[in-house]
């Protein structure tokens, strides 16, 4: 993967990256510069208590890091899964394990991409989220540790020979890049932050190696910084650029607030609203009786009104025949007593006559027996 080098395009790129970081997390920034760190060795302590101080630096405090060797592929210095997990686990390629100052800045890369997934900040290509990533190491403060360690010196055998009985082995020496970034490109960024955050030059210039001060003083990374910070169209840019930015955010506030404003209002009158229905339901539940609840409820609702009425109609045509049966009824109760008052009448006649008969027959019989005597 080519490293992203310094030029106009790329550094108009790096600007947008950092203006990314300090929308998202300018309120949270630390305007301080971490020193580089002694070498107490690159065994298994050594590397958690590395990897400890440079989380808590950059505001990571409820992690554990637990950083090994191991081979990595091509071109790359060191791996991490962000997740959400207590203990994460960093690794670094087993080639650094003799370059102290390299492991570092490769802790700080990786530390750092679990910043960002704490942050939730990413870009959605690969190689934007790594020079992201290279860009937030240096804003989180890291700078002094990238730039000692964005390089290496590497050895390559070039020849072999035998001089008075003995095997001499010769070496070119080169030096190797480490990151996603030129060593120019890590030195402008370095560069415009400081100059950002008005770091006086002793100040960010303390700590940093031999090679890593002769990055910030190279020729060229000079040459674009001057460029980017003193001309005069580019100054009037950028600040036309932070003013409209700074003014779009401000009618969006200002919008932000009426339509709060508005919706409070409503709101408010909703509220005033709903409690005027309550108390007049209220009111109307204190003062009516069910039956009028009922015909309440069937107010608004013609088809249920009709069925009501038509139910009672009915139940009053019922009702009506109830109040006939119940009549009739009480007539035939009338006409039972009178019959009954009658046959009562008849009986006693009946009686009656028979014993006046009874006397009769008695009476002549005892008059035909006196005469025949």
């Amino acid at each position: 993967m080519p490293k992203v080098d310094l030029t106009q395009k790329n550094i108009e790129n790096f600007i947008d990256d950092l203006i990314y970081l300090e929308e998202n997390l300018g309120k949270h920034a630390n305007f301080y510069i971490m020193s580089p760190m002694k070498n107490k060795g690159l065994d298994s302590i050594a590397l958690q208590s590395y990897a400890k101080e440079i989380a808590n630096f950059i505001g990571i405090r409820n992690k554990t890091f637990l950083v090994t060797f191991a081979k990595q592929n091509k071109k790359v210095g060191g791996t991490i899964e962000p997740q959400h997990d207590q203990v994460i686990p960093i690794e670094i390629d087993s080639a650094f394990s003799g370059y102290f100052d390299q492991c570092i800045a490769i802790l700080a890369h990786e530390i750092t991409h679990q910043k960002l997934f704490n942050c939730n900040l990413k870009r959605h290509l690969e190689i934007a989220n790594e020079v992201l990533t290279d860009i937030a190491s240096i804003y989180f403060g890291l700078g002094k540790i990238v730039l000692n360690g964005c390089y290496y010196y590497d050895k390559v055998e070039t020849k072999r020979e035998k001089k008075y009985d003995k095997k001499i082995v010769h070496y070119t020496e080169t030096t190797k890049e480490i990151g996603y970034l030129t060593h120019e490109s890590f030195s402008f960024i370095y560069l415009l932050i400081c100059n950002i955050r008005n770091i006086q030059r002793k100040d960010y210039e303390s700590g940093l190696s031999r090679y890593g001060l002769s990055l910030i003083n190279y020729g060229i990374v000079n040459d674009w910084f001057q460029k980017t910070i003193t001309s005069q169209n580019n100054y009037e840019s950028i600040i036309q650029n932070v003013s409209n930015y700074l003014n779009s955010y401000n009618d969006e506030l200002i919008k932000i607030n009426n339509t709060i404003d508005n919706h409070k209002t409503n709101y408010d009158k909703s509220i005033g609203q709903f409690n005027d229905i309550c108390d007049k339901y209220k009111k109307i539940d204190n003062e009516l009786n069910p039956v009028l609840k009922e015909l309440i409820k069937y107010k608004y609702n013609e088809s249920r009104m009709s069925s009501v009425k038509t139910q009672l109609t009915s139940g009053l045509s019922y009702l009506k025949r109830c109040n006939n049966i119940s009549i009739i009824s009480e007539t035939i109760e009338k006409q039972k007593k009178t019959i009954e008052k009658q046959k009562k009448t008849i009986r006693k006649i009946v009686i009656s006559s028979v014993f006046l008969l009874t006397l009769l027959i008695m009476l002549i019989f005892f008059i035909e027996f006196f005469y025949y005597l």
